[in-house]
């Protein structure tokens, strides 16, 4: 889902951001 996709693009810029 679009949901479960933005989730996970948010998760690896925070990641990549820290």
């Amino acid at each position: 889902s679009l949901s479960g996709f933005l989730c996970c693009i948010f998760s690896v810029f925070t990641v990549f951001v820290s």
